[in-house]
C-alpha cells in the first residue's frame, strides 16, 4: 500500500519556449510557492456502446486537454515572467524612475497567439523529487484579487499542448525573492482620486483561448484566440461624500490607475511597485445601501476596453530585463 501524498509544499517554475510544445531545457527563469496549484490532464474518452446488450463495449479516445490553474503572489519579484505571459508585449527601461530601480512595461497585442511556456509543476511530496511538466502552456486568464489589510494575489489558467508526469525537476528551485506588502492604493478620477476609498478589489483579464487542432491530432496544435479579449471586475467602496456617489450611481466611465502595492521606493533597498493603469473603463453595476451602523459601502461592477494601448501594466522593481 502506498504512502499517502501530503501537502508539504507547492511550486512552478517556468521557461518560455523557443519551438512551440518543447521544453527548452535549462535552468528556469523564475520559480514561485502559490497558495493552490491544480494540473489537470482529461483526455475526453467516449463509452462505445455494444449493440448486443446493455452494456459498454469498450472507449473511444478523444481529444486531449491539458491546464494548470495556480495562484501566485503579487510580491514576488519573478512576477514580471507571468505579467509579460498574460500581456504578451514588454518594454524594460533602466534606472526609471530613480537610479538603481528598473521599469517594466507590460501591454496588449493583437497577434493571434501569445508566448507558450514549459512549466513545472510540483505537488507535495508525492512522488518525491519529481514535477509534472507542462509544455505548450499559454496564459488563458488571470485574475488579480486585493483587500484591505490582506495580501494581494494573482489566479492564474493556463492551457498546454501536453502534461507529463512521474518528470525529474531541473535542478533545485531557487524562489524569487519576495517583499512586504506595506500599502495598497488605488487612485483613479473614476474611484475619487484616492485609494481610501477602495476597500477590495477584484480583475479578470480574459484571453478567451481556443484549443486550436488540426489534421485529427489528439493534442492541440497551438492556443488561438478564439474570441474578443475581456477585462471585466468589481470593487468595494467605501465613500463619505457625494463625490464619488454622484460618479458611480451616474455609472461614469473614465481612467483609472490601480497602484496595487506602492512602496515609497526611494526609502527602501529592495523597492517594488505595480500599476495597472486603464481607460475607457466602463461602471455597469453599483449598489448602494447604508446598514444600522458603520460605513456605506458600495459594489461596484466594471468592464474596460482592451485594445493594445486601453490597459497596461507597470513594474518597479531591481530586477534586471525579462526578455
Amino acid at each position: 500500500m502506498g504512502t499517502p501524498g501530503m501537502w508539504y509544499d507547492g511550486w512552478i517554475s517556468i521557461k518560455k519556449e523557443t519551438i512551440y510544445g518543447t521544453d527548452p531545457g535549462g535552468a528556469r527563469e523564475a520559480c514561485f510557492r502559490v497558495n493552490n496549484l491544480d494540473v489537470v490532464n482529461d483526455q475526453g474518452a467516449e463509452p462505445y456502446p455494444s449493440m448486443a446488450g446493455p452494456g459498454v463495449r469498450g472507449h473511444v479516445e478523444g481529444d486531449v486537454k491539458a491546464s494548470i490553474s495556480f495562484e501566485v503572489p503579487m510580491n514576488y519579484e519573478g512576477t514580471g515572467r507571468i505579467l509579460k505571459a498574460l500581456f504578451g508585449t514588454y518594454a524594460f527601461t533602466a534606472n526609471s524612475p530613480v537610479a538603481g530601480v528598473n521599469k517594466h512595461a507590460f501591454s496588449f497585442s493583437n497577434i493571434a497567439t501569445l508566448d507558450s511556456y514549459a512549466v513545472e509543476a510540483c505537488i507535495g511530496d508525492i512522488p518525491s523529487g519529481k514535477v509534472f511538466l507542462l509544455t505548450g502552456a499559454t496564459m488563458n486568464s488571470a485574475t488579480i484579487k486585493m483587500v484591505q489589510g490582506g495580501m494581494v494575489v494573482m489566479a492564474v489558467e493556463m492551457i498546454a499542448k501536453h502534461v507529463a508526469p512521474n518528470i525529474t525537476k531541473v535542478g533545485t528551485p531557487v524562489y524569487a525573492a519576495d517583499h512586504p506588502i506595506m500599502s495598497h492604493n488605488i487612485e483613479s478620477p473614476m474611484f475619487s482620486g484616492t485609494g481610501k476609498d477602495v476597500k477590495a478589489l477584484e480583475m479578470t483579464i480574459a484571453h478567451a483561448m481556443t484549443d486550436d487542432r488540426r489534421n485529427m491530432k489528439r493534442e492541440i496544435s497551438q492556443p488561438l484566440r478564439g474570441d474578443n479579449r475581456t477585462v471585466t471586475g468589481t470593487a468595494m467602496l467605501e465613500f463619505d461624500d457625494l463625490t464619488i456617489y454622484n460618479k458611480m450611481v451616474g455609472l461614469t466611465s473614465g481612467t483609472f490607475d490601480f497602484d496595487l502595492l506602492s512602496l515609497e521606493m526611494a526609502a527602501l533597498t529592495t523597492p517594488f511597485e505595480l500599476d495597472f493603469i486603464g481607460s475607457n473603463c466602463l461602471v455597469k453595476i453599483a449598489e448602494t445601501g447604508i446598514k444600522a451602523v458603520g460605513p456605506i459601502d458600495m459594489p461596484v461592477s466594471f468592464q474596460m476596453r482592451s485594445a493594445t494601448s486601453e490597459i497596461t501594466a507597470e513594474l518597479y522593481n531591481t530586477e534586471t530585463t525579462y526578455a
